[in-house]
């Protein structure tokens, strides 16, 4: 019998707890046959399988976990923190410019994306060596910069800057889309909240001009 998801989930805490991953993970991954889509199984899988070196399942069930609570800063940078052991730093730089968006004051997430920057500058330098340095949409002008999300060489008429960040046309929409997408789930949640509280208050005012009749 799987058990209750609750219960699965504390035994699964307790078996990283005590640095038993391969344990944990098999119940977590007990605890998604019952709810595929639970946040918190899913956060604790990807940590359970990176604990085993198992990078590339752990960075796709943060994936998942990211795509339950888009708008969860943490779980970006939970992500971002994964791509990084993995040394995909374009993907880390990514994750955690998505969990700054989401929450500007996220110390952690700005200390990452500058040392991501500079894995990706270091990363740029080794490979490019006496490569072409044109940006990569015009071809024979130099490039002036390079996207921080997607490492992109672009000329001036292609930066975009935003928050003092560089981006290529293309990521920056992207950047730009998330965050209107991020606002949008928030003002809608907001509209449902104001929605329920006029219920709410609504009811509350029929149960006292029931009760306060006269028989």
């Amino acid at each position: 019998m799987l058990g209750d998801i609750q219960t699965l989930l504390q035994q699964a805490k307790a078996a990283l707890g005590q640095r038993r991953a391969p344990e944990a993970e098999v119940t977590l991954r007990q605890a998604l046959v019952l709810q595929p889509d639970d946040f918190d199984a899913l956060q604790l899988l990807g940590v359970a399988c990176i604990h085993q070196q198992k990078l590339n399942d752990g960075i796709a069930a943060l994936k998942r976990a990211t795509n339950v609570r888009p708008g969860d800063a943490r779980a970006q940078f939970n992500l971002g923190s994964a791509y990084a052991m993995a040394q995909r730093w374009h993907e880390a730089n990514g994750a955690f410019q998505v969990a700054l968006q989401i929450d500007p004051g996220y110390t952690r997430a700005r200390e990452a994306i500058s040392e991501t920057v500079g894995r990706l500058t270091a990363a740029m330098s080794s490979a490019v060596g006496s490569a072409n340095l044109d940006c990569v949409h015009h071809p024979n002008v130099p490039s002036a910069d390079k996207c921080r999300q997607c490492g992109s060489l672009i000329c001036e008429d292609c930066l975009k800057m935003d928050y003092g960040t560089c981006f290529c046309p293309t990521c920056y929409q992207d950047v730009i889309a998330q965050r209107e997408g991020i606002a949008q789930r928030r003002r809608e949640a907001s509209a449902i909240a104001e929605v329920e509280q006029a219920a709410e208050a609504k009811k509350a005012g029929g149960l006292r001009g029931m009760f306060g009749r006269k028989g």
